[in-house]
């Protein structure tokens, strides 16, 4: 049975063998690969594969507990593997979260926190978990040196990926107000991050501040912040029309 899966990963993906394959003794035969195998791809790929088994709710339960029980001695491709597969499952309630991030809150590799941000954006409780998002921004500030071997080490693309996806996805209000202090305290960080769909951000925001005035001083504040530091761009554009948007007149502020 090893010897087919093997193959048909010659063929087809993960996701596509999973459409295939996918049973309940597929899976329990994948777990038990987990278990005993000690060559690490057979592992990756177990992992991977049953992450898209959506159908074997049946064994849900015995899927998380062996992710769980082998995260702590994996490597980082393996709890990079096994998070998303969690989050593909949805096999990520709170107490599951608080869970792994007991197991991993000291492991700093990238593969690890980008496997991390995907598993909790995966999740109905990423806004309680932002400042998970927010202690990883400076790993990401430019810093330039004239000895490209003093230069910031190469990271998965992954990593930013995910971590500005998880922040252009808050939506609640205390959330929001710490992603506003966070870069109202380091606003050249927001140069630095890169987002992609900052208007999501905006969006929550004029839902939010109509219910809680004070999430437009903690805008207001912001901006000012990065028209002192000079950080100028798309984001600093929405944030002027977010305020014009809410009836407020910047220059009284200034």
């Amino acid at each position: 049975l090893l010897f087919g899966f093997v193959l048909f990963l010659q063929m087809y993906n993960h996701r596509q063998l999973a459409y295939f394959a996918e049973s309940e003794l597929s899976a329990k035969f994948l777990l038990n690969e987990i278990r005993v195998t000690d060559v690490l791809h057979s592992k990756y790929n177990a992992i991977e594969l049953l992450g898209y088994f959506n159908n074997t709710k049946s064994i849900f339960e015995e899927i998380k507990a062996t992710f769980i029980e082998e995260i702590p001695k994996g490597d980082k491709y393996l709890i990079f593997n096994a998070l998303l597969a969690l989050g593909n499952l949805k096999l990520n309630d709170k107490k599951t979260i608080d869970t792994i991030l007991g197991m991993i809150q000291d492991r700093g590799e990238d593969y690890v926190l980008a496997g991390l941000y995907y598993f909790l954006i995966e999740s109905d409780y990423l806004d309680e978990y932002i400042d998970v998002f927010l202690k990883a921004i400076p790993t990401f500030r430019y810093v330039w040196s004239p000895n490209s071997e003093n230069d910031s080490e190469v990271r998965i693309g992954d990593e930013r990926i995910h971590l500005v996806n998880g922040l252009e996805s808050i939506t609640k209000p205390d959330a929001l107000k710490k992603l506003l202090h966070y870069f109202t305290h380091n606003p050249r960080d927001m140069r630095d991050i890169y987002f992609h769909r900052f208007y999501r951000i905006t969006k929550a925001l004029s839902i939010e501040i109509q219910k809680d005035s004070s999430l437009a001083n903690s805008v207001l504040d912001l901006i000012l912040s990065l028209e002192k530091e000079y950080v100028e761009g798309e984001e600093l554009r929405m944030l002027y029309e977010l305020i014009e948007s809410s009836g407020l007149n910047l220059k009284a502020f200034n």
